[in-house]
């Protein structure tokens, strides 16, 4: 009786584990994603907050773009995510994408717009009125 006690209770303590070991990786694997941020004239742009976020689980990633303009973020598990481009001075730029959390995916190009040209072009509009 003792020895069956204690038998079920190791499997269910390796259950547990086993469980609570696969809920950590979510959002973790072997997948790669790789980008260049630019602005609108087509210069890179250094210094640009890129933030991740699976839209399923509680995993997030942030990096900062070089002075080329890229980025980049390894070990990326299987699953839609939302990725997010933020200077300021500019407009923040917001992908969703689906990624493979075991490969490289495919580069992303974000380009991203100054506020001095949305207020330009709202001041134009303005004018001609």
């Amino acid at each position: 009786m003792k020895k069956t006690l204690v038998i079920s209770t190791v499997v269910v303590i390796s259950i547990i584990f086993t469980l609570s070991w696969g809920w950590a990786q979510e959002g973790r694997g072997n997948g790669r994603l790789v980008g260049v941020v630019k602005d609108t004239d087509g210069n890179p742009l250094e210094g640009v907050q890129i933030n991740l976020e699976y839209l399923k689980f509680d995993h997030k990633l942030s990096t900062v773009s070089d002075k080329k303009g890229t980025w980049g973020f390894i070990g990326l598990g299987k699953g839609m995510i939302k990725l997010t481009a933020v200077k300021e001075g500019f407009l923040e730029s917001v992908l969703s994408l689906d990624v493979s959390g075991v490969a490289q995916n495919p580069k992303q190009f974000i380009t991203m717009k100054p506020i001095s040209q949305i207020e330009a072009t709202a001041q134009k509009g303005d004018e001609s009125r």
